[in-house]
């Protein structure tokens, strides 16, 4: 009897390892994704501290779909570069990428996917960077204080721009596009390279105003794109209300 629970405290531990297991890096030969079996799938679920360089994140693995990276799954990985995200996945969690000061270069491969919040705050390497073309929403923090982020190619399936989604110092124009309908507060604060803000024509929430971000009505300033120097500025006849850090 005793032999035989020994043998099934081994097979449990066996099961256990193998639900959480490693895989090199294609860019780098190196061991340094760590993987669980969620359901049918796997699901990224951290990155070994050594991890260095190009990560290319692999669609499969034991035969299954690799679905999610979980949240802070590659946190504080500065010595990353480069990483590339394949179609197969569909969500990252919030704060996955956050603190990689090293990350320049993203690319998603697929259409579709959820960012979580915070998933690329303090990427300060981030130069430009071009959204799954089915995105529908840019959660809160989500590229807060990537502060070489020139360029953001939003897609026109985005509806939401979420609270203090953006705060990158070097981050130049905006280009709205007519899907969104709602923008959080303070979605550009802390962007003093801004020197305009394009909104789609056929967007019925937001327009432009003298270089400034609007609502619709054109009763409510939200956001001056800090980057154009004036020496003086007239507040636009009609606005009634400017909002929190429209000017900062």
């Amino acid at each position: 009897m005793k032999r035989i629970l020994k043998l099934l405290s081994v097979i449990l531990s066996l099961a256990i390892i193998t639900s959480c297991l490693s895989i090199g890096a294609s860019g780098t030969g190196e061991n340094y994704l760590n993987f669980s079996k969620v359901g049918e799938a796997y699901q990224v679920i951290s990155c070994v501290s050594t991890a260095k360089g190009e990560i290319n994140i692999p669609d499969t693995y034991s035969g299954l779909p690799v679905t999610s990276i979980a949240a802070a799954a590659f946190k504080d990985r500065s010595n990353i570069t480069k990483i590339t995200i394949p179609a197969s996945i569909k969500t990252i969690g919030n704060s996955a990428f956050e603190q990689c000061t090293g990350l320049g270069t993203v690319i998603f491969e697929g259409e579709t996917c959820t960012i979580g919040t915070a998933a690329f705050r303090y990427c300060g390497s981030l130069l430009n960077l071009t959204l799954p073309s089915k995105l529908t929403s840019i959660p809160t923090e989500a590229f807060a204080f990537c502060t070489n982020l020139i360029s953001v190619d939003i897609p026109d399936t985005v509806t939401v721009i979420s609270t203090e989604a953006f705060k990158c110092s070097n981050l130049r124009s905006v280009k709205i596009p007519a899907s969104v309908t709602a923008i959080g507060a303070n979605a550009f604060m802390a962007c003093p390279s801004i020197t305009e803000f394009i909104v789609d024509e056929a967007n019925t929430a937001y327009k432009v105003i003298d270089g400034c971000l609007y609502d619709i009505s054109g009763k409510t300033l939200i956001q001056f794109p800090n980057g154009k120097v004036l020496a003086s500025f007239a507040v636009p006849a009609g606005t009634e209300t400017i909002g929190d850090s429209s000017f900062g």
